[in-house]
């Protein structure tokens, strides 16, 4: 665990050496997915059905529709943004980042080991995945924690509702970890038998 975190703020501090903003344009654009996707599949839908129920007035449901509809085109024009503009540019600035610290670091390796198979495979494997590592395992930071706020607000909707609904909605989750333990287990056990 702790050496996940060690190279999780590694990860953060070579992604903010390269590029300043990437860590927050990039955490603004997954909050923003993270909202828009709970917003319109979840909450809208349970809010018109409350508003039919209780009967609101026509101004307080067009007036959310239209701060929600205003909310969708501000994302998408930051989306376009963020993924066409910004995100390239960012990407080449950490690659170019990165392949600078692998070439400092091999400066620094004595010239008798370069002719080493190993050593020249372990650098030309780390000079291939340099590029697409690092924000890759930034991405996925972002996405787990927010994927992990948008199921605890996902189960409080629906135990609102019903508290029988979070078991059966529960019960896929389960199956699935079950099937993917079930076949990792299936995996190391053919690693075993080679």
């Amino acid at each position: 665990m702790g050496r996940a975190v060690k190279n999780i703020g590694y990860v953060l501090k070579t992604v903010n050496e390269a590029t300043g903003s990437r860590i927050a344009l990039s955490l603004i654009y997954n909050i923003w997915v993270t909202f828009v996707n709970l917003v319109f599949a979840l909450l809208l839908p349970r809010y018109l059905l409350n508003a039919y129920e209780r009967q609101a007035a026509y101004l307080e449901v067009i007036s959310v529709l239209l701060v929600l509809w205003l909310t969708q085109i501000g994302y998408s024009l930051y989306s376009n943004y963020y993924n066409q503009v910004y995100k390239p540019v960012s990407d080449e600035k950490i690659y170019l980042h990165v392949q600078k610290r692998i070439f400092v670091k091999a400066l620094s390796i004595p010239i008798c080991n370069l002719d080493h198979s190993e050593y020249y495979n372990d650098f030309t494997k780390a000079n291939e995945e340099s590029k697409t590592r690092i924000i890759t395992t930034m991405d996925d930071l972002f996405r787990l924690i927010l994927d992990t706020v948008a199921l605890s607000v996902l189960v409080y909707v629906i135990g609102n509702i019903h508290k029988v609904f979070i078991l059966i909605s529960a019960f896929p989750v389960i199956v699935m970890l079950l099937c993917i333990g079930c076949s990792q287990i299936t995996t190391a056990d053919k690693e075993n038998d080679k």
